[in-house]
């Protein structure tokens, strides 16, 4: 009799999709430091890299302590699932394309992030389907409400001397405190199962 794999092998196979997951965050994070104009504001953009360069070394460590875990069967071991996935990622970047070409005919390319954080949002229901888990659609139901509801406030606030493009401010705090939080979660319970910590991979090693 076939047992089923346990948290931990469950967990192991998800490591590749974590770091997609961290690097897609930075991309967000990296759109909020990009939206703050002014004096000192490059120190955000390094704030970012140093916080980026942290989940990649915990998603690092997390994958070395889980080396000798038998790893459960992919999601994309499964053939449907697998389509669905590659379906969804074609959508999310035809969506992206088509979408921007139509808002520089329209002249209003300020609505791009709003556009991809639709498609993304869009792109995460059929996550459900793939990684057989609803805190996608939660993930969807954020992405696009806050895609939507940015442009309800003013594109551009001017604090003093600094200015903020307030769309793609708001849609990247929430975009990439989403993925990095998704992250965090990953990994807490991966520090769980696998001891994750330096001391951990350095007597193993």
């Amino acid at each position: 009799m076939q047992h089923p794999p346990s948290e931990a092998s469950l967990l192991k196979a998800q490591s590749a999709f974590l770091f997609v997951i961290i690097l897609i965050g930075a991309l967000w994070a990296l759109l909020v430091a990009a939206s703050l104009h002014g004096p000192g504001t490059d120190i955000f953009l390094v704030v970012v890299l140093l916080l980026s360069i942290m989940f990649l070394a915990a998603a690092f460590l997390f994958v070395r302590a889980a080396r000798t875990v038998p790893s459960a069967p992919s999601p994309l071991a499964h053939r449907s699932r697998r389509l669905v996935y590659i379906a969804s990622i074609l959508f999310e970047v035809v969506l992206i394309l088509v979408g921007r070409n139509l808002l520089n005919t329209l002249h209003r390319s300020d609505y791009i992030f709003s556009l991809i954080a639709f498609a993304v949002g869009l792109h995460f229901l059929g996550l459900v389907y793939v990684f057989q888990t609803r805190w996608y659609a939660v993930y969807a139901l954020i992405f696009c409400a806050i895609a939507l509801l940015v442009l309800a406030l003013p594109p551009h606030i001017v604090l003093g001397a600094y200015q903020i493009d307030t769309w793609s401010w708001v849609i990247g705090i929430v975009c990439a405190g989403v993925l990095w939080g998704r992250a965090l979660l990953v990994l807490n319970k991966a520090r769980s199962h696998f001891h994750l910590t330096t001391e951990h991979v350095m007597t193993n090693t």
